[in-house]
């Protein structure tokens, strides 16, 4: 069975920050960064229907539902850590003009390590 784990266990073995530089560096960056952000969410889902987070406002799309569910429900801090990931993860995938560094990643990395710790 797919678990959130597996999905952060990809994102990491596609950053591997002491590899030599490559031609597709920022492409596999991205990569990283759309499997932990997934991981994440995962992660804060299975959390918000263990606790049966309910939906108390208006909010568009699966993701944002969750974040609004989180916040709807004293889980705010995982909700903006969640909605942060969101923002960098839209920059990797949709924002291919825009560098994406390994800097991004590392941020992705450590927001993802709060987000474990928050759903333990």
């Amino acid at each position: 069975m797919m678990t959130p784990e597996c999905i952060a266990d990809v994102g990491n073995w596609l950053w591997k920050p002491d590899a030599e530089p490559e031609p597709m560096a920022e492409a596999v960056i991205r990569s990283a960064a759309n499997r932990l952000y997934y991981s994440a969410y995962h992660r804060a889902l299975r959390m918000a229907d263990a606790k049966k987070f309910q939906l108390k406002s208006v909010a568009k799309g699966s993701h944002d539902k969750l974040i609004k569910r989180l916040a709807d429900n004293n889980a705010s801090l995982l909700s903006r850590k969640l909605r942060s990931m969101k923002e960098i993860r839209c920059h990797a995938d949709y924002d291919l003009t825009l560098q994406f560094e390994e800097k991004h990643l590392k941020e992705m990395s450590l927001r993802l390590a709060d987000v474990v710790s928050l759903t333990q």
